[in-house]
């Protein structure tokens, strides 16, 4: 409240995170989603790369806890992203929700479809990372390769893995892209 009245966004912005995780903790997850909704919009105004971080890996858990694994594979690859930009590590206490929605992402997507998810997110930039998190409408713009580091994949590779992303099987990437679904 004292936040909000004096319009002191970094604060609110810290409360709302904090508050958000706290609700996380305790499985309170229609709460957290409200606070993060609200917090996110705050540090992208304001630039807070740091809280960006905390918020794009704790949206994570929720997104695993909604079903929603390509999206929980996605986050924390933005996040890893924005953290080293901002040289932010995970708070201890939010690190193993963080590391349980992974796992939980891993089952549900398997291993391959999981890492090409994390590498689309970690090549998001800030602003379509919190787009995505926060699900607005207006798609993820993925950053070019050359700009995050060139020959980590072929450009065939990289369609591939932003299908993947998206949550399309094999067969269906296959169909897509004029291949067989073995390749």
């Amino acid at each position: 409240r004292l936040s909000r009245e004096s319009g002191d966004l970094y604060a609110l912005d810290t409360w709302l995170m904090n508050l958000g995780i706290a609700a996380l903790i305790a499985g309170r997850t229609d709460e957290a989603k409200a606070l993060f909704a609200e917090a996110l919009p705050i540090a992208r105004m304001i630039d807070d790369r740091v809280s960006q971080f905390h918020l794009l890996d704790a949206s994570a858990c929720l997104a695993v806890g909604s079903g929603q694994a390509p999206l929980a594979a996605q986050l924390p690859g933005a996040g890893a992203t924005v953290g080293a930009g901002a040289g932010a590590r995970l708070m201890p206490f939010l690190a193993p929700l963080v590391e349980q929605a992974e796992s939980s992402a891993i089952a549900a997507l398997g291993r391959s479809r999981f890492d090409a998810a994390f590498l689309a997110g970690s090549r998001l930039d800030r602003d379509a990372a919190v787009r995505l998190a926060l699900g607005e409408s207006g798609g993820a713009v993925v950053v070019a390769p050359e700009r995050v580091g060139a020959g980590l994949l072929s450009k065939r590779e990289e369609e591939v893995a932003r299908l993947v992303a998206d949550g399309l099987s094999n067969k269906e990437i296959g169909a897509r892209l004029f291949i067989s679904e073995h390749t």
